[in-house]
């Protein structure tokens, strides 16, 4: 009869063990990648990194600069220097340095690029970006649930918008006294925001994980509490439940940290992507795992003391 409780209680336990960090990585899936809401409040914080505004920049500036200098002052570093050097002029700029432009036109591009850059960084610490910000993001969801949901994709490549970017830019250039800008013309060139691979795997376990983000915790609770009544020693089990619960949430922040590169790529705006991604993740998975090596503990505690009270009768 005892051998029936332990094997009863092991198969019990098991269970529990399993789908506890399941049901951490069914919750995690679904409010903060399936929920657009929840993938908004997930990325809303990166729109204040400096690694995404050196990204963002650069990509603004490579648009707009091209732009300006191809289609709207010439397509030479000549004609485009000759162009700058006339506009300083107008604005009554040092002739110094007008002259120092047209006497180095092969730096004018350069010179543009930069000085797109630095303003584009500028306006992204604007108010104005970072109310835009959520908007940009409710469309990069849209489009991750798409790729989700098309059969046969396996890799995805979400992009931002850069229309509202570059009216934003381009009316603080205007403001700023600069009426040049207002002739760089409607861009809304997609700038690539992340490469998601795996989206094979994501599609199959999507329905899995959704099921245990809404019955996982009662699976797990109702299975390790069913497994610890029926084994030979209670407290032992208790012990034995929390540490491999403990075990297998580890195991799964430990699996979430390093499949980042696999998923997202190397690089640093990959590298703060997965690190904002798997946030909650690791909030979660960390109290659960805690918790489980408090109540290990206690359970071993238990059974130790318990063990010695009956020696001693």
């Amino acid at each position: 009869m005892a051998t029936l409780r332990s094997v009863l209680a092991t198969i019990l336990i098991a269970i529990g063990v399993l789908a506890a960090p399941l049901t951490v990585l069914g919750h995690w899936t679904t409010t903060s990648l399936v929920d657009q809401d929840g993938f908004i409040d997930l990325y809303e914080p990166v729109a204040s990194s400096p690694v995404f505004h050196d990204y963002v920049a650069g990509g603004i500036a490579d648009t707009t600069s091209e732009a300006l200098s191809t289609s709207i002052l010439g397509s030479t570093s000549e004609s485009l220097s000759s162009s700058i050097a006339s506009t300083a002029r107008q604005w009554g700029l040092p002739d110094s340095w007008a002259s120092a432009i047209e006497a180095a036109p092969e730096n004018a591009d350069e010179a543009l690029h930069d000085g797109v850059r630095d303003t584009a960084l500028a306006a992204l610490d604007s108010p104005e970006f970072h109310q835009a910000w959520p908007t940009l993001l409710r469309q990069v969801h849209t489009d991750f649930i798409s790729a989700v949901d098309t059969p046969g994709e396996d890799t995805a490549v979400l992009t931002i918008a850069t229309g509202p970017l570059i009216e934003t830019f381009r009316a603080s250039l205007v403001d700023q006294g600069l009426p040049i800008a207002s002739l760089i013309p409607d861009i809304d060139l997609p700038l690539p925001f992340a490469t998601v691979s795996g989206i094979d795997e994501a599609r199959s376990a999507r329905t899995v994980l959704g099921w245990f983000a809404t019955w996982g915790g009662v699976v797990t609770a109702i299975a390790l509490l069913l497994g610890i009544l029926v084994a030979p020693s209670r407290f032992l089990a208790l012990g034995l439940a929390g540490l491999f619960c403990a075990l297998s949430t580890g195991a799964l922040l430990l699996i979430a940290w390093t499949i980042g590169p696999q998923v997202m790529g190397h690089g640093p705006l990959p590298e703060l992507l997965w690190s904002a991604t798997i946030n909650p993740l690791v909030d979660v998975g960390a109290l659960v795992a805690e918790g489980s090596a408090l109540v290990a503990l206690l359970g071993f505690a238990l059974h130790i003391a318990t063990r010695k009270n009956r020696r001693r009768r």
